[in-house]
């Protein structure tokens, strides 16, 4: 029984009296075994004891006890090997309040903060629930427990919490020492199923020994008989004479029969050279005790539990086993030597991710794209902007001196289809940027025929309307607006963009930068995939940005006045009067539309911002042409260029002195 008194009492009845002795065997409990323990050694008797606690290794208050059982501290090495193998530098540590437990905790801490590898330890009694969520909090992902599963609720195990928490998977891994047993089915009152801890412990280690594992093989030692066999013998010959009759295994069997072993074979080799002497009785310390301690110290056998041979703890130096659950069966998957330090690999082992998971996120990257869809989308209506705008500038030259389209000024109609098609350029550039990455070759390419074909396209409309309101609303003189005049204004929008855009590459040139988006992804083993995307951009992006949409804007009141002031304005030889007037206020709305997309938009929504831009730019482009061209080559336009094909007009003022203007003002202009 677990009595310190029973122990003392039996210690003194037995050592006290008789003849002289050197040695002993016991106790079975943990604190009897320390209280012998440190009484025996006052005495200088060598002890051989079976008892597995880590107490009993300090040498300091136990310099004679032999342990034949092993510790949990063999594990301690081990474990620490894993985490170097596979570079775990964070580790959570859940620990059962457990008496055994306390030394190999404290050991395993020490050995691991001396390589550097970062320790949070969380404790419990019996429900693990409230310590594993502390640490799930901390993002912990490897962890090692050190629990006896028995000892704690039976539906509070912690097999079943790790499922119900969901700390199992690609991105967990955990290591158990102790008593898991973990491969125990059907246990008893339990409300946690076998079906839970299969899913929950699939792919964890847990640690044994070849002293404690019944399972391990070991070479045939001095009896010339395995485990098995002379244990048979044992128990038919003195079955009926053990202290447990129903003893019907081997576990613990072997213990104690390699330490009479040990005993007998001390003492054989004690007293080769030393002569032991009954009386007169000598309590003290003594050669022939000394003898002793050191026969067992030196003792190098194989035993039926395995090799037995002390450390300078005096523990046995057992080869520690790395077993990995699979369907809550262990397979064996590396070996320790705690004499060389090695671990042996005899499998890999299995990881549900595919390799092993690591202890905190990893951090990768990752370049956001637009998908092909969207860039086909795109793309496929900017070329078909393009083909449409081709196809009318290509009419309008061509019948460029029927006065149908020459009364239109057919060069202000070519620098709008112009500018339309370089409008429909900067958007495939858009797409190709979009779709493959942005470059800054491209970048400057998409600035560039964005400002240069918005101000020939909007230019022109521009000094259309500005013509029309001149000649209309200038009553004192007669006004003569030739197409040259209408040329300049479009040139000297085109010098104020060179000068923004020189001035832009001299003092804040774009540059490719990688921005982070707050977008990211977990994939299956907990790495971390940051969104990033590649743009091109200035140091003060928004300045430069307002300054040419500033520009425009100015550009684009003027036009919506001019548009306002000659909207019942109707002339035969202007004949586009009308719908020059409805492009203005088509460029703007699609303009306003334009930047609320490009200022509110996510720049992570690629897909939407590439297909809803480009949409933006690719309407009012395809609009302008079919309103400037649309009118003079569909529908009536084609009667009226065919009718007047062989007509030739030498000056357009003849045409507006035959055609009478709606206004009733007297007025003349040289297209």
């Amino acid at each position: 029984q677990q009595n310190i008194g029973a122990a003392l009492k039996a210690f003194v009845d037995g050592y006290l009296s008789g003849s002289n002795k050197a040695l002993m065997l016991g106790a079975s409990f943990s604190q009897q075994s320390q209280v012998i323990a440190e009484l025996a050694r006052y005495y200088c008797v060598t002890q051989i004891g079976l008892n597995p606690s880590p107490d009993l290794s300090d040498r300091t208050r136990y310099p004679y006890y032999f342990r034949m059982a092993t510790t949990l501290g063999i594990s301690v090495a081990p474990v620490v090997a894993m985490t170097r193998e596979f570079g775990w530098k964070t580790i959570g540590l859940i620990v059962q309040d457990y008496a055994a437990f306390l030394s190999v905790t404290v050991g395993l801490e020490a050995a691991l903060a001396l390589h550097n590898v970062t320790v949070t330890k969380a404790g419990y009694t019996t429900d693990p629930t409230v310590a594993l969520s502390s640490l799930l909090k901390k993002d912990l992902r490897i962890f090692v427990a050190i629990r006896a599963m028995l000892v704690e609720d039976s539906k509070k195990r912690l097999d079943c919490v790790i499922k119900q928490l969901g700390a199992y998977g690609p991105k967990y891994q955990w290591i158990q020492i102790g008593l898991p047993a973990t491969t125990r089915l059907d246990l008893p009152n339990s409300g946690c199923q076998d079906s839970d801890r299969l899913v929950a412990m699939e792919g964890s280690m847990e640690t044994d020994n070849d002293i404690d594992d019944p399972t391990a093989e070991h070479e045939i030692g001095i009896t010339g008989q395995t485990r098995e066999e002379l244990f048979e013998d044992f128990m038919r010959l003195h079955g009926k004479e053990t202290v447990d009759p129903e003893q019907t295994g081997t576990v613990g069997f072997d213990l104690r029969f390699d330490a009479i072993s040990a005993v007998a074979m001390a003492i054989n080799t004690t007293l080769a050279v030393e002569n032991y002497a009954s009386d007169p009785v000598d309590l003290n310390c003594s050669d022939f005790k000394d003898q002793v301690f050191n026969s067992v110290r030196s003792l190098d056998f194989n035993g039926l539990s395995g090799p037995v041979k002390f450390n300078s703890k005096g523990e046995r130096a057992a080869k520690v086993l790395f077993y990995q659950i699979r369907a809550l069966k262990r397979d064996l998957v590396a070996t320790y030597d705690p004499l060389t330090g090695d671990t042996r690999w005899i499998k890999s082992p299995w990881f549900a991710g595919g390799s092993a998971p690591v202890d905190s996120p990893r951090i990768l990257s990752k370049l956001v794209h637009a998908s092909l869809v969207s860039a086909v989308v795109s793309g496929g209506l900017s070329a078909c902007g393009a083909c449409l705008t081709l196809a009318a500038m290509a009419v309008n030259l061509w019948f460029r001196k029927v006065p149908y389209i020459r009364l239109s000024s057919p060069i202000v109609n070519t620098i709008i289809g112009l500018g339309c098609l370089l409008c429909h350029a900067s958007c495939l550039i858009m797409t190709f940027n979009a779709y493959m990455g942005s470059q800054l070759g491209l970048c400057w390419s998409q600035l560039l025929c964005l400002i240069t074909g918005y101000s020939c396209a909007f230019g022109g409309i521009l000094a259309k309307t500005w013509r029309v309101h001149r000649i209309f609303t200038n009553k004192m003189r007669l006004t003569t607006i030739k197409d040259w005049h209408l040329c300049m204004v479009i040139a000297a929008i085109l010098l104020m963009d060179a000068g923004l855009l020189l001035a832009l590459g001299l003092l804040d040139s774009p540059a490719l930068a990688v921005k982070r988006l707050s977008e990211q992804d977990m994939i299956s083993d907990g790495a971390v995939v940051l969104h990033k995307l590649v743009v091109c951009q200035s140091s003060s992006e928004v300045l430069w940005k307002g300054l040419i949409i500033g520009m425009k804007a100015v550009f684009l009141l003027f036009g919506i006045f001019f548009a306002w002031e000659t909207r019942t304005i109707h002339v035969e030889a202007l004949n586009d009067s009308k719908v020059i007037g409805i492009c203005v206020y088509n460029t703007t709305v699609m303009g306003l539309i334009g930047v609320v997309l490009e200022f509110a938009l996510p720049i992570g929504s690629v897909d939407l911002r590439l297909v809803l831009l480009t949409c933006c730019i690719n309407i009012c482009s395809a609009t302008t042409v079919l309103l400037v061209f649309g009118g003079k080559v569909g529908g009536q336009g084609v009667l009226t260029i065919l009718k007047d094909r062989s007509v030739r007009v030498a000056d357009a003022s003849a045409v507006m002195q035959s055609r009478q203007p709606t206004t009733g003002y007297e007025h003349r202009s040289g297209e």
